[in-house]
């Protein structure tokens, strides 16, 4: 999955990334991306979200990662929720390693809340 849209809160830089109602933002503001499906149930935070999955995926279980990506775009990108496609429909493909991709995923954060808290993966270049 590929963010072109990928941007900086002004709004929440002003108030220093302690933003946690903006709903397509991870980290205060620090990153974010377009809503997919608008007014529906997905947001950018949900997107970013998918993208650090698709990051942890490829640090845990490299060899898996490329069948995870095309897994995920060719039966993921129009559901109504990445979360229930991305975990649920792809163990298959993890196999054992759920729980180091979501321990991945959780550790990526400089605190518990990924609302607020910066992430240590490289969210910027993606």
């Amino acid at each position: 999955m590929c963010i072109r849209d990928r941007y900086e809160c002004l709004e929440c830089a002003l108030e220093k990334f302690t933003v946690t109602y903006n709903q397509n933002c991870l980290s205060g503001g620090r990153y974010c991306a377009q809503d997919p499906d608008n007014d529906g149930p997905m947001t950018g935070r949900d997107v970013l979200l998918e993208v650090l999955n698709q990051l942890c995926v490829k640090q845990v279980q490299p060899l898996f990662w490329k069948s995870y990506v095309s897994y995920f775009g060719a039966n993921c990108l129009d559901a109504k929720d990445y979360k229930g496609c991305s975990f649920l429909d792809i163990l298959y493909i993890l196999k054992d390693s759920k729980k180091g991709v979501e321990e991945c995923v959780e550790q990526s954060f400089e605190g518990k809340a990924y609302e607020l808290n910066d992430n240590k993966l490289s969210l910027i270049h993606i």
